[in-house]
């Protein structure tokens, strides 16, 4: 993903590593294997050095650190609730001046997202989705296009995200397609369009839910749902409760201030 010349250098020593391996264990098998049978079990360690080479040096450099920035920016945006911390992570490793490839990863594409959505950037999460569009393989476009339709029907932008939710409605979906499309049907198409019976029953069932269990930061925009819904069928002391919630355990997400800006107007 994104790869510096320390980075390279390590794994071509590694690669390097299996290489000469298969190629000793090859030219010992050669010298004794006519006469020992047993010797040509080296043919086989040495087949698979080099199997391990090539795929090693195929793989490695575009899932360096991918793993460590994916673990680190779950934490933060999920759990921590930081996610301009993420983001500013994200742009040192992009912005790396030793860098010798700079290829941004589906997931972590997918996680910076969350990232802008949670620090209310709406320009920089349709722009990143706009990117993943045009580098996304066939398979995954569906699923970026429903994350581009929840974000518009939550931003208010509907006659857009109408459009776009009329063309998916025809579009094949996987499972992970098929559930995220579900939850944008009965949470932010279902806020956008007045339906509150459906987009409450969704999301008291999602915060009551025991598996899988759900993070801070979603059970932050379920409280922020439940509460506007309790806002707009005047249940303002419900409504207190759950942007009280918010304001407590917002972190520094933008979820905190619209809380705060809601509760001073009720």
């Amino acid at each position: 993903m994104f790869l510096t010349k320390k980075s390279l250098r390590r794994i071509r020593l590694l690669t390097s590593a299996y290489i000469i391996l298969g190629m000793i264990c090859f030219i010992i098998s050669l010298i004794f294997s006519y006469f020992l049978v047993e010797y040509k079990l080296l043919v086989i360690l040495g087949i698979v050095s080099l199997i391990l080479g090539a795929l090693f040096h195929m793989s490695g450099k575009y899932a360096e650190d991918k793993g460590k920035l994916l673990n680190s920016g779950n934490q933060l945006v999920l759990f921590e609730l930081r996610p301009t911390e993420f983001v500013r992570l994200f742009e040192e490793k992009r912005d790396c001046p030793d860098n010798v490839i700079v290829k941004p990863d589906f997931d972590v594409l997918q996680l910076l997202v969350v990232a802008y959505e949670a620090m209310g950037d709406t320009d920089r999460t349709l722009g990143t989705l706009e990117y993943m569009l045009s580098i996304v393989p066939e398979k995954k476009r569906t699923l970026v296009k429903i994350l581009q339709c929840s974000v518009l029907f939550d931003v208010g932008r509907t006659a857009e995200a109408e459009a776009l939710y009329a063309q998916l409605l025809n579009s094949k979906m996987d499972i992970i397609s098929k559930s995220t499309f579900d939850i944008l049907t009965k949470n932010d198409r279902a806020m956008a369009m007045g339906d509150f019976t459906t987009a409450e029953a969704h999301n008291r069932q999602m915060l009551s839910q025991s598996f899988p269990h759900i993070t801070p930061l979603v059970s932050l925009g379920i409280h922020l749902n439940l509460a506007k819904i309790c806002c707009k069928t005047e249940r303002i002391e419900e409504a207190k409760a759950h942007l009280n919630y918010c304001i407590d355990n917002g972190g520094e997400t933008v979820i905190k201030k619209e809380a705060i800006d809601i509760l001073s107007n009720i």
